[in-house]
């Protein structure tokens, strides 16, 4: 079953974003992402929000708005 996140379906054969997104779900670090705009900060987070409580509790705490 695809992941669709703000109308956007993942791809799941994403090595790169598979990788990235198992090393915040399983580290104890803070994480500081940066990129350019468009490269999908944004709907990282967004992922990881629906996908993990772990960024939820932080994401609350800072009061983000995605």
């Amino acid at each position: 079953m695809a992941t669709i996140i703000d109308n956007i379906e993942l791809d799941e054969t994403n090595v790169e974003f598979n990788y990235a997104s198992d090393f915040v779900k399983h580290t104890d670090r803070l994480v500081y992402l940066t990129g350019k705009a468009g490269t999908g900060k944004t709907t990282f987070l967004k992922y990881l929000r629906e996908t993990t409580t772990k960024i939820q509790s932080f994401l609350h705490q800072q009061e983000l708005r995605l």
